[in-house]
Parts: structure tokens; C-alpha cells; sequence
């Protein structure tokens, strides 16, 4: 399985025992014909990153494993190239670096890799760092968040809030008519309409971001819900004069009822916001015996490719709608985060004269879709 270790002068059995005794992954390579050759790993090596010798011959073979993705492979050899050439002109023995290290059994994790160079004989040691980095980046996400939140408590509900204090300033010094002041209030009653959805897009999308959200399915009805978030977005349906177009043929699935509320209500404010004037919103689903499917398709001037991939990266900032409709740019990332919930997945299409989002779901909970 192993090779003995050419070039040291110390007892070969004994020296790989002492390696194999070591709690944390351990490397050997040599230069042997101008080709640094890896020569030993020792068991937690195995056990923890996966590979045997027979694997990873050669260290140019160790980076191909041990770093998948081309791009990433490239900044890791680079970067480790830059440090043996610096701690060479130093006169150092040690090279330090942070690597996320494809593993045979346990996926991507992070490590701190360091190598310690005697002569030829190059010494790499692992020691697993995947749930410290874990943690800061689940640090610095949770700042990110509340610092879009705050960003967006400031900006977006800043000038309803300021138009309603003028119009009630203005109604108190007698300057409006009374079809002024009923015009006013219409667009007025229409814009806190959409801060209370602000509102309640950032509190959800915050505890779906801060909490672990408990998922409990059971027995749900479609179409009541279907039928009560366009209950609530009636007016806005009626003023756009937009045909709603429903047609369903499941009437239940097992699934988190409130959960699933608010995934359909985001892709319907969604839909209402992007269709234009007198155009359709449709509504309809495909069950299958393993996924139940619901597609919500809107017409319109249809979603690029490059806003797809925005949204499914979640990196999209929200625009306006149709009739300058604002938004948070949160409601598709919550609809994301929450179908991970349910182990589903969201999926986009887009043509030139509409847009389709879908919902998948399974039918069996246990099952999760890639």
C-alpha cells in the first residue's frame, strides 16, 4: 500500500508506524527524476481525505484530485508555487496555506496544509479547519444580511413614509380637493400595501437566513392557498387588468402548509409585478407519482438568461415592475432558501413574450432532488 521512505536515514518501519500513529492526514513526497513522486500516506490520510498512494502517484495527480474545479486548481498551484519559491529564498523549512480540499467521502472541507521540506523529502500535514471557516462565513453572511436589511429599511420604505407625511400635511393645511386628496390616498393605500410586504418579506426571508426553519408536513389543499394570495393582491390584478388563468388538477400534497404559502405568494406578487398592462398570469400544475410541479408563468418582455443565472446564484437586485412597482430583490432568494426546506428546487424559463417559475417538489420528503 505504502512505499518505504528513500533518502531518510532512520529506521523506515518504526518512522511509518510513527506517522501512522499521528492523529491528522500526513503526505510524503520525493524528487525523483525531476518529478516530486508522493511516497507514503499515513492512515488518518486514507481514512480522512480518502485516497491511497495508488491514487495520487504524483503530486501534479494529488492536485488534480484534491482540487476539481480548474480555475480554483490554478489559484491553489499558484499560490502554493509563490510560497516554496518565497520560503526557498528565506532559507525556511515550512510553507503554510488554506486549501477547501475535495475529499473521497466527506466532500469539499478546508484545511490548513503544511509542509515542511528536509533535502528532497517533503513532509504535507492536514489538519481539518472546515468548521472554523464554516462558522466565519456563516459570520460574515449574517452581517451581509443585516446590513441589506438595514439598507433596505432606510431606502425602500423611506419615501412611502415620506409621501404619506406630506399628503397628511397637505389634507391638514386645506391645499387638496377632494378628488386630489382621494387619487392620492388610492396611490397611498396601494404603497403601504406593498411596505407591509416589504416588511414581511424581511422578516421572513431574516429568520429563513438567522433560524433553522422547522419543516412539519401534512396533508395541504392548493388551490384555497392559490386563492387567498390573490385575494390579496385583488386590487393590484384589477388595476392592471390582468387575466389569472388557474388550472389545477391536484387538489393536496403532503408538504409544510406554511412554508409552501409563502413560496406561492412571492412567485405570485413576482408575476403580478412583470406582467404588463392587460396581460395573463398563469397558474397550473403537473403531479407526478414522485414530484408535484407548479408552474406560475406571467406574460411580458420574458427573464434574460443572464438575470436566470442572477437569481439562481443570488446575486439578483430587484427592479421595478410594469407600472414601477418596487421591490427587495429578496422574495425569489427566500423562495430558494425555503424550497432547500422542502427539499425542492426552483427552476426559470424565460422567452421573449413570457417568464415561467417552477416549483418542484417530492412526493416522498425523504427524497431530495439534484
Amino acid at each position: 500500500m505504502t512505499k518505504p521512505l528513500n533518502g531518510l536515514k532512520l529506521d523506515k518501519i518504526n518512522l511509518e508506524k510513527v506517522f501512522n500513529f499521528l492523529p491528522y492526514p500526513l503526505l510524503v513526497s520525493e524528487i525523483v527524476d525531476g518529478v516530486r513522486k508522493n511516497i507514503f500516506v499515513n492512515k488518518a490520510f486514507e481514512e480522512e481525505i480518502g485516497f491511497s498512494l495508488s491514487d495520487i502517484p504524483t503530486i501534479e495527480q494529488w492536485f488534480e484530485t484534491a482540487y476539481t474545479e480548474i480555475t480554483y486548481r490554478t489559484r491553489i498551484t499558484s499560490e502554493w508555487l509563490q510560497k516554496e519559491r518565497y520560503a526557498k529564498q528565506m532559507g525556511a523549512d515550512a510553507i503554510v496555506m488554506q486549501a477547501k480540499i475535495n475529499t473521497k467521502y466527506f466532500g469539499e472541507q478546508w484545511y490548513e496544509v503544511k509542509a515542511s521540506v528536509h533535502g528532497e523529502i517533503q513532509f504535507v500535514a492536514f489538519v481539518n479547519i472546515d468548521q472554523e471557516i464554516r462558522k466565519e462565513e456563516e459570520m460574515l453572511k449574517l452581517i451581509e444580511n443585516k446590513d441589506r436589511i438595514l439598507s433596505i429599511l432606510s431606502h425602500d420604505l423611506r419615501s412611502p413614509i415620506g409621501n404619506l407625511s406630506n399628503v397628511i400635511q397637505l389634507t391638514l393645511d386645506g391645499n387638496l380637493t377632494n378628488e386630489e386628496q382621494n387619487a392620492l390616498l388610492g396611490k397611498l393605500n396601494e404603497q403601504i400595501f406593498q411596505m407591509q410586504d416589504f416588511l414581511d418579506t424581511i422578516l421572513r426571508w431574516s429568520r429563513s437566513s438567522f433560524e433553522e426553519t422547522k419543516v412539519t408536513c401534512k396533508q395541504t389543499d392548493i388551490t384555497p392557498i392559490i386563492n387567498s394570495v390573490l385575494t390579496l393582491y385583488h386590487d393590484t390584478v384589477v388595476n392592471k387588468q390582468i387575466r389569472v388563468n388557474i388550472q389545477l388538477y391536484n387538489q393536496s400534497i403532503v408538504t409544510d402548509e406554511g412554508i409552501f404559502t409563502i413560496i406561492v405568494r412571492n412567485l405570485i406578487s413576482n408575476a403580478i409585478k412583470f406582467t404588463p398592462f392587460a396581460g395573463e398570469i398563469i397558474i397550473r400544475d403537473h403531479p407526478t407519482n414522485d414530484y408535484f410541479i407548479l408552474e406560475i408563468q406571467n406574460s411580458g418582455t420574458g427573464i434574460t438568461r443572464q438575470k436566470i443565472d442572477a437569481i439562481m446564484a443570488g446575486n439578483y437586485s430587484s427592479e421595478k415592475g410594469t407600472q414601477g412597482e418596487n421591490g427587495l430583490g429578496l422574495g425569489l432568494k427566500l423562495c430558494i432558501q425555503l424550497l432547500a426546506r422542502l427539499k425542492g428546487k426552483l427552476s426559470i424559463e424565460g422567452a421573449a413574450a413570457y417568464s415561467t417559475f417552477r416549483i418542484v417538489i417530492p412526493v416522498n420528503n425523504h427524497k431530495t432532488i439534484t
